[in-house]
């Protein structure tokens, strides 16, 4: 594993790559089921495009969120990684998400919504930051099944 860049041998919280995995596919599943329910309601009543575009990537993610724990379950390393790549699909279209909305919103800049910019800026920064390590971590995972130094799996079938 050490020919490889950005990998970890660890979890932020001091598990194991296959826990932490573990972690983030159920807060995937989560998540990603409350945004699909969200965006489709917002998407259904408000009718604009690109809430469509956002809710399709969301159900994707979802499907690739379930891949990920069956293939940590069953140690697939392609439904593993099918994860990793659709994460980097959903970072790329954030980042572009994220340049679309404030050059519409740039006009509003100045006077009371200065402070919201400043608190989305924040706030996505810190979000891309943390799908960024998620995706590190499972990558690493996965590259550890690859390789076969994964711990063993007991109590799962």
């Amino acid at each position: 594993m050490n020919s490889h860049t950005c990998v970890v041998s660890q979890c932020c919280c001091g598990c194991t790559l296959r826990t932490g995995s573990l972690i983030i596919g159920v807060l995937s599943l989560i998540g990603d089921g409350y945004n699909s329910v969200t965006t489709g309601l917002q998407a259904s009543a408000e009718g604009w495009w690109l809430l469509w575009v956002t809710e399709v990537i969301v159900v994707v993610h979802l499907i690739a969120s379930i891949l990920l724990l069956i293939g940590i379950s069953n140690n697939n390393v392609k439904f593993i990684k099918a994860y990793v790549y659709a994460n980097v699909a959903v970072i790329v279209y954030d980042v572009i998400l994220v340049i679309v909305l404030f050059a519409m919103m740039g006009s509003y800049a100045d006077g009371d919504y200065a402070g919201v910019f400043v608190v989305m800026a924040v706030t996505y920064l810190l979000s891309f930051l943390l799908m960024i390590y998620y995706t590190v971590v499972i990558r690493s995972y996965a590259l550890q099944v690859e390789e076969g130094s994964h711990a063993p799996i007991t109590g799962m079938a």
